[in-house]
């Protein structure tokens, strides 16, 4: 089912069209600019589903296409006032064309969160085969959804070492502090997030080892 937009123009266009693609688009962007909230909604529907499909093809299996959507009409939204400044009205190739920066956004952090992923992962892993060294889908969202809790100073000086590869020295000098306290920073960072992963989640060894050590505990 399709989700409604989140943005105050859900509904069906009133506007009227002609039979052409082209004309039904001009007439729908400029009866949303002349105050026709409703067109929006129109052209919502007209192309959520291509973009849809579009998004899942450039996102694969690590993305929210949904949410690429979403984002790919909020865009569009704030700019369709400049649209269609050199003539043309194509609003499909249009959207395509924020929908691809989206994605490529989105990918930026997926491979973010991935490198993250698979170096919270596989830290305490003696040798682990190259083959199984790709998280999977579940193991980024748990790793993402963790790093969502820590405090906005750990989740900096987290991603400044995991994810740029900065030294500690580097991270105290961008966050303003010692070098023990950027260590000290990503250490907490990082036993948060392992703390917050379902065993599922975890590599068979630390698994066991959560599992002994809530035994010692009990």
């Amino acid at each position: 089912m399709k989700p409604a937009p989140n943005f105050s123009v859900i509904g069906h266009g009133t506007t009227s069209l002609s039979v052409t693609s082209g004309d039904r688009d001009r007439a729908l962007v400029d009866g949303y600019i002349g105050g026709d909230s409703e067109a929006f909604a129109a052209i919502f529907n007209d192309h959520y589903e291509a973009l849809l499909s579009q998004a899942h093809r450039l996102l694969g299996p690590f993305g929210q296409p949904e949410d690429a959507c979403q984002e790919t009409f909020r865009r569009a939204l704030q700019g369709i006032r400049h649209f269609g400044s050199t003539g043309e009205y194509r609003v499909g190739a249009w959207l395509n064309t924020i929908l691809h920066h989206v994605c490529i956004d989105e990918r930026a952090r997926i491979g973010r969160e991935r490198a993250l992923a698979q170096a919270l992962y596989f830290q305490h892993q003696d040798e682990v085969d190259l083959a199984e060294q790709v998280p999977e889908p579940g193991h980024v969202r748990a790793v993402d959804a963790a790093i969502r809790q820590l405090r906005p100073e750990l989740r900096r000086a987290l991603l400044l070492r995991e994810i740029h590869g900065w030294s500690y020295a580097q991270v105290a000098v961008a966050e303003h502090i010692s070098e023990d306290n950027a260590r000290t920073r990503a250490y907490r960072a990082r036993r948060f997030v392992q703390r917050q992963l379902p065993a599922s989640v975890l590599p068979p060894r630390t698994s066991a080892r959560r599992e002994s050590n809530s035994k010692r505990v009990a």
